[in-house]
């Protein structure tokens, strides 16, 4: 039962005691606001003059209310929410219980009967005041969107029960009066307050103070135009819709007898909440995504102007007095107004006119939203009743005359809401304005030098440390100026980055090679160079020992000229992995252009492509035009021709933009995709034929997002089907962020930054802010594609809504599978084509078709491979016949891979396909974060070692740095003066991973028979290099890891 109501409320296990306490809070504010309102109303108007004391009545009602919110206000930012909203609801219970004495000791209990009625307003608006506090902050914003369709059910459900079921049973009880009812409320009440402390003192670690609201003088509020507009909006709204429950109160008090009266208006006010309840579920958000907030705030005033200009008719044509014979007509006109006025208020004002105040400064708006709404709203119904009462001293004030100057205000409502919105439209283009000059900077987000610069400034020393570490393997220019200009205190761990020189040649070497090391450190900073001959750089350049070749590497830097230059071009091509880094390194710092051409060529290894690109990319504006050649040459590779682009986007410049606007209409979407993301390094703007290719890909983002929301809900939610669903989702995050990417290219960039920042945050009134501010700015072409994608209602609205542009056919999730496969490479990631594959494998009757085959003569590798162990596994004859049409030198590793990999051991055969490292990465915190595609990229390069118990790794071989994942068994690293370290089933070791520059263990050794994966440490480089996506989740989860080990 528990698990039921969870699910209907989309709350979670964690959740459910505050859910739970939440609803039987609401609950008995339900039984409290019907009992009070009945019970007060019925009272009054059975006792009283609605003509001469009602509007009196109205007037001490808001005046109460403009005292009670203004201490609320006010004593919000002197106390804690706790404390005031306990006190609040202390003071309210008292002061009814106050009243309730005195009914039994009073004589003359009227006047009690009026001051109850002054009450059911304010004491109704601190009552949700503070409901809906405590909700805020008892959830984050993902929680509160999550929940909050449902958290007010307590509510809901009580209130339909007193005002339709209990309270009409217990007034045709004889021995039960109205006065009983304001008893019924005291004593829900009181329960309210007790589940209140309950809820406060079971969720104290769960409590979240709220952010810092600054207080808004309230001469700020009446000077500023766009706030007076809105106060002006409260002002007549509130007066027109007190005229109109003047009206009603009137008529009711008229047509009812005193028997019957209570009985009408819980049954009533029961219809009103009804109504109110099915408008808002199944109209209000619809109503505000197709016609906007300006329409959504004048259906009110035009429907009651109609209402009430028909009991106007009604009124001078048929009577409006009781003694009329067709009064009912005239007071049924009425009630229905009160009826649509009141419940449209609830269900489609209040909602949209929330996002009025969403332009206000985030640190102001929620104290001005409590004036406006809270102390304006009072104020207002004060001013109505005092209205009343000077027209009640005029002789033809009635019935009639009341709802005729109801007219005038509502046009002038409806003036005010035009207005209003235009001043709102003012406001977001002010925001826009603000928002650019505040955020203009330098850089764009996307830059990797940006997000290392931030990082090395941290407040926290081992953010400092990784953020060296990775700039200088990603940013060696950027890490050589910061070394340079570097002022403040060097802790013992960053003396090994900045105050000391670099070192990497001297660790586990032997003598030789550290005193070469440190004469060739010194010769290249020194102005004085050593004299040294061609022919001692030739004989250094070509010896056998790689110590003087890596010598020879780093003294060039003071030798070369076009005479020995080809030498340098030899130690580019050096088999030794540290000679060839550091000829890489020289190369970065001369700037050579004989050397371009062989740098160029590294672009596409794992190994050198980051140290090469970082090299490319230091030689600047000269080296476009080698680019340019290398990128159109025949027979040039994909992984090239990204850096290519990659590397000219980095320079930037008005000729590196110049040749990459040339690449816009690419035939390969990947090089187009690439290109676009290397103008997120520098200011940009598409204009004419540009910005309208980049609109188009928009579009056909738009259409692959749609797609893949389609499929993901084609998807059955079992465990069968996890891991494809889940990259799924990573694929639909990378959509929207290309999406976002793109429209940066073409409109305002800062502009675009605060859309997708309001977008993101998941929440309503974020998601229909940000939508108003990119109307403000984007064609009209696009928003009818685009606003639906982002819009805040469910996945199978958005694919509704969007299908007349993207149609798409239903699958059923074995057709899907297959489709998946077949989807062009530039729609759909290689990694959930590698997730469909493997599922394949495990449907029932599947017979694999060409779809399969076809992968098995692929390229890629990791798609490959588990297509030859889908055919293997599922179909052993057709597998021998295609594997034979494989190349020799493939079909050899590829037959030993899958032959040993179980189908039904899934990750548990101890062999691991490429896609199941992927799937083992996921399970690992450090990784679990990182798309799937980024990590297909990585395991492309992993070597899976399987060791016996007492076999080392030897981490002082370069060839040996990399990152270690123990898939199963356990490893001893060992250090020679620190303790040993054991490492268990997915541990992670590696020079990455530790905030020192090297590591302290020189080997690592398998305790038992193991299974390591050797992930290139080079290979993250390169993928870092290339993505600051995957660097700054690479950052994030490597300094989590770290202090979840300290």
């Amino acid at each position: 039962m528990k698990k039921l109501v969870l699910n209907i409320l989309n709350a979670e296990e964690p959740e459910s005691k505050r859910v739970f306490l939440l609803l039987l809070m609401g609950f008995f504010m339900g039984f409290f606001v019907s009992g009070l309102a009945v019970g007060a109303e019925s009272l009054f108007l059975n006792n009283f003059s609605e003509e001469t004391d009602l509007p009196l009545a109205i007037v001490v009602s808001g005046a109460i209310g403009v005292l009670a919110t203004y201490l609320f206000n006010y004593f919000q930012s002197k106390t804690s929410f706790v404390r005031l909203a306990g006190y609040t609801l202390l003071i309210i219970f008292l002061l009814l219980i106050a009243v309730e004495i005195a009914y039994s000791y009073l004589p003359d209990v009227s006047p009690l009967y009026f001051i109850t009625f002054t009450f059911v307003l304010p004491f109704t608006y601190l009552i949700l005041l503070i409901f809906w506090g405590a909700f805020g902050r008892l959830f984050d914003l993902r929680q509160s969107k999550r929940i909050i369709g449902g958290i007010d059910t307590g509510q809901l459900t009580a209130s339909i029960l007193a005002l339709l079921v209990i309270i009409p049973y217990l007034l045709n009880r004889p021995d039960f009066a109205e006065k009983d009812l304001i008893t019924m409320s005291v004593i829900s009440l009181g329960g309210m307050f007790l589940s209140f402390l309950w809820l406060m003192n079971s969720s104290k670690k769960f409590l979240v103070k709220a952010g810092r609201n600054k207080f808004v003088p309230y001469k700020k509020v009446l000077t500023d135009k766009y706030m007076l507009l809105m106060v002006g909006f409260v002002l007549v709204s509130v007066v027109a819709i007190t005229f109109i429950d003047y009206s009603f109160f009137s008529v009711a008090s008229a047509q009812f007898n005193e028997s019957n009266l209570a009985t009408f208006l819980a049954y009533f006010n029961g219809t009103i909440i009804i109504f109110s309840f099915l408008f808002q579920t199944f109209a209000t958000d619809k109503i505000i995504a197709l016609y906007g907030l300006k329409v959504s705030l004048l259906i009110n005033p035009i429907l009651i102007l109609i209402m009430v200009g028909a009991a106007c008719l009604i009124g001078a044509g048929f009577g409006f007095t009781p003694d009329d014979p067709t009064f009912i007509f005239f007071f049924v006109i009425i009630a229905v107004s009160k009826l649509f006025v009141t419940s449209l208020k609830d269900a489609l004002d209040e909602p949209a006119f929330k996002l009025y105040f969403l332009p206000l400064d985030v640190e102001n708006r929620f104290d001005i939203q409590v004036k406006i709404q809270g102390l304006v709203n009072a104020f207002a119904g004060m001013i109505a009743g005092a209205i009343i009462i000077v027209l009640n001293n005029v002789e033809v004030f009635n019935l009639l005359t009341i709802s005729i100057a109801v007219i005038p205000l509502l046009l002038i409502w409806y003036l005010v809401t035009q207005k209003l919105h235009k001043g709102y439209r003012s406001t977001l283009q002010g925001t826009l304005i603000r928002n650019k000059e505040k955020n203009k900077v330098d850089e764009n987000e996307n830059s990797i030098s940006r997000l290392l610069q931030k990082q090395v400034n941290s407040n926290e020393e081992h953010k400092r440390l990784y953020s060296l570490k990775l700039m200088e393997k990603l940013e060696p220019e950027e890490f050589s100026s910061f070394k340079e200009n570097f002022k403040g205190d060097v802790s013992p761990k960053m003396q090994e980055y900045i105050g000391e020189p670099n070192q990497a040649f001297s660790e586990g070497s032997d003598l030789t090679l550290r005193k070469l090391a440190e004469k060739a450190l010194k010769e290249s900073q020194s102005r004085d160079v050593t004299p040294v001959t061609f022919e001692q750089l030739s004989t250094w350049a070509r010896s056998l020992e790689h110590e003087k070749r890596l010598y020879t590497a780093r003294i060039f830097r003071q030798h070369a000229d076009a005479k020995n230059i080809f030498l340098l071009l030899d130690l580019l091509k050096d088999a030794n992995l540290r000679v060839r880094m550091e000829a890489i390194e020289t190369a970065r710092i001369l700037k050579r252009h004989e050397t371009w051409n062989v740098l160029i060529d590294m672009l596409d290894s794992e190994k050198f492509g980051h140290a090469a690109a970082a090299a490319l990319v230091a030689a600047g504006s000269d080296v476009l035009h080698h680019l340019e050649s290398a990128f159109h040459k025949s027979g040039q590779t994909d992984k090239i021709k990204m850096a290519v682009v990659r590397i000219m986007g980095k320079i930037g410049g008005d000729e590196a933009e110049k040749l990459l606007l040339k690449k816009i209409d690419y035939p390969d979407k990947r090089i187009v995709y690439e290109m676009l993301n290397g103008f997120g390094y520098e200011d940009f703007n598409a204009e004419g034929n540009q910005a309208q290719i980049i609109l188009t890909l928009i579009e056909d983002e738009i259409g692959k997002t749609v797609w893949n929301m389609a499929a993901l809900t084609e998807l059955p939610k079992e465990d069968q089907y996890y891991i494809i669903r889940q990259a799924f989702k990573e694929e639909i995050g990378h959509n929207y962020e290309q999406i976002f990417l793109f429209l940066s290219l073409v409109y305002d960039t800062e502009s675009v930054s605060l859309v997708k920042e309001n977008i993101l945050s998941e929440t309503s009134e974020g998601i229909a802010y940000g939508i108003e501010l990119l109307d403000m700015f984007i064609s009209s072409e696009l928003k009818s594609k685009l606003f639906p994608l982002i819009d805040d209602i469910s996945v199978n609205e958005k694919i509704k809504a969007l299908e007349h542009f993207f149609p798409r056919k239903h699958f059923e999730p074995l057709m899907l599978l297959n489709n998946i496969l077949n989807r062009d490479f530039n729609q759909l990631s290689r990694w959930i084509k590698a997730c469909a594959l493997y599922n394949l494998a495990f449907q029932k009757d599947y017979e694999p078709d060409y779809a399969v085959i076809a992968h098995i003569f692929n390229d890629d590798r990791l798609l490959q491979e588990v297509a030859a162990w889908l055919l293997y596994h599922r179909s052993p004859n057709k597998f021998e016949k295609v594997i034979e049409r494989v190349k020799h030198e493939e079909r050899e590793e590829l037959i030993e891979t899958i032959a040993h990999n179980q189908l039904e051991d899934g990750l548990n055969d101890g062999y691991f396909l490429l896609v199941e490292i992927v799937m083992f990465l996921k399970q690992i915190k450090v990784f679990s974060h990182i798309n799937g595609a980024q990590l297909c990229d990585l395991a492309d390069n992993t070597h899976v070692l399987r060791m016996g118990s007492g076999e080392s790794i030897d981490l002082t071989d370069p060839e040996n740095n990399a990152i270690y994942v123990v898939a199963e068994g356990k490893f001893k690293s060992e250090a020679e003066f620190e303790a040993d370290i054991i490492l268990e089933e997915k541990d992670v070791y590696g020079e990455l991973f530790v905030p020192e520059k090297h590591l302290k263990a020189n080997k690592i050794t398998a305790e038992t028979d193991s299974v390591v994966f050797q992930l290139n440490i080079n290979n993250f480089y390169t993928l870092m290099s290339r993505s600051q996506e995957f660097t700054n989740q690479i950052f994030t989860a490597i300094t989590q890891h770290y202090q979840s080990i300290v």
